[in-house]
């Protein structure tokens, strides 16, 4: 069935395998692309918001995902927004949903997601591919990847316009359950480690982050909710202490292997930590291999790396975490690649600078 694409899909356990391409699969003709991105995110980072930027870019896939329940539906995350692939038995409640969270995006912390949906026939109707694979790291957790061009593809057209869905069929809120901020920024040694994973007390700063998850329904009571579980949590962690089956030596394990930091859809994104002569070096490289026409990218530093976490339950194969470099991370990257993109065209165009 059309629905089990990505569920039944074989997988692949080795990181290196994610550009061989034996490994994809072209999506189905009758699904669709759903993009999520942040207008005028970059300045909103520049601002210092970058922990809402992550938050609402997650909140889209919380939405997504809790919408479309036993359907298994690969999707990317960005850091400012996610592309996801939806089928056409979904996408009419995936996009009310997301409309949720324009709304409480805008309502909240007056941030413009936009959202849009492309049909999977536009994408080949343009001459692109969307592949698909399916990285399964060791809890059997699966992250997707995609290749062939159709997730650019489908940015360009969204930016052409035509493509954004509007308010005919208003939802009055989105599902977030499981999307948490309750880490505090990892300092740089390596993306997730267990020593440097601290756990946010719930002040003030911490509930206003966690405001997209417990303002949908009755408000004061999932904001106790989450207090409690706050302190809990934090205990559990401070002391090293288990709570019946929980184990929360083994869960933390389990977030490092289940945390995002190294993905692929049309390009390589990577939270790397290294030191400065190694950043030097990776720097130098790329720079070098851009010189010969073979690819262009874009770089980001930062002091330290944001966690976001969507956990539908603590079994080790259903909870996520969405790793960005703070003070911009992959939305600040991406302004050096594109600026890259715009002098590579120019030279195939033959215009001058």
């Amino acid at each position: 069935m059309s629905e089990r694409f990505f569920s039944d899909m074989k997988g692949f356990a080795n990181f290196e395998d994610a550009c061989n391409e034996k490994h994809y699969h072209q999506a189905p003709e009758d699904w669709f692309v759903v993009l999520t991105d942040i207008q005028g995110s970059t300045k909103a980072i520049q601002a210092g918001r970058y922990k809402d930027v992550n938050m609402v870019g997650a909140a889209c896939i919380a939405a997504v995902v809790n919408t479309c329940d036993a359907i298994k539906v690969p999707y990317v995350f960005g850091g400012d927004g996610a592309t996801f692939l939806v089928p056409p038995t979904t996408i009419k409640s995936v996009s009310r949903k997301l409309l949720a969270v324009q709304r409480l995006a805008q309502n909240m912390h007056g941030l413009a997601l936009r959202v849009g949906v492309i049909p999977m026939k536009e994408i080949i109707r343009g001459g692109k591919q969307f592949k698909v694979a399916k990285y399964i790291m060791p809890t059997g957790c699966s992250l997707a990847m995609f290749l062939g061009g159709g997730a650019s593809f489908a940015d360009e057209l969204l930016k052409q316009g035509g493509f954004d869905i509007n308010e005919e069929e208003k939802e009055s809120s989105a599902d977030l359950s499981g999307l948490s901020c309750r880490w505090q920024p990892i300092k740089a040694r390596h993306p997730v480690g267990q020593k440097k994973l601290t756990y946010k007390w719930p002040t003030i700063e911490a509930l206003r982050q966690s405001q997209m998850v417990w303002r949908q329904g009755s408000s004061l009571k999932n904001a106790i909710s989450h207090v409690c579980m706050i302190f809990l949590f934090n205990t559990l962690n401070r002391f090293n202490l288990n709570l019946g089956d929980f184990n929360i030596t083994k869960y933390k394990q389990e977030m490092i292997i289940n945390s995002d930091y190294r993905k692929l859809d049309d390009m390589l994104r990577m939270v790397v930590d290294c030191t400065k002569e190694q950043a030097k070096n990776i720097e130098s490289y790329l720079a070098k291999i851009h010189t010969k026409g073979t690819i262009v990218y874009g770089t980001h530093y930062s002091d330290t790396a944001l966690m976001t976490c969507f956990v539908k339950s603590t079994k080790e194969d259903d909870h996520i975490h969405f790793i960005d470099g703070s003070d911009g991370g992959y939305a600040l990257a991406a302004k050096q690649l594109k600026q890259q993109l715009s002098e590579k065209y120019k030279k195939t165009l033959n215009i001058q600078p």
